[in-house]
């Protein structure tokens, strides 16, 4: 199962040294909410007062190979 989505844009944000992102599901209210999976930006991203884009790979963000 490999798990994929669109690329994120974030417009008109500031951003200083973000080092990651949380992709989680919305299940109510955030202490009920799950997180799905957290990327690492492995060097620091910013943006000020523009677009902030996360591009996910094309291969898809994370694949599981289950094998009873």
């Amino acid at each position: 199962m490999t798990f994929d989505a669109n690329d994120m844009v974030f417009s008109g944000v500031t951003v200083t040294d973000a080092m990651g992102g949380a992709g989680y599901t919305n299940v109510g209210s955030s202490a009920t909410d799950q997180l799905v999976y957290l990327q690492d930006f492995v060097t620091a991203a910013s943006a000020t007062a523009a677009d902030f884009t996360i591009q996910h790979n094309a291969s898809g963000i994370f694949t599981l190979d289950y094998t009873p």
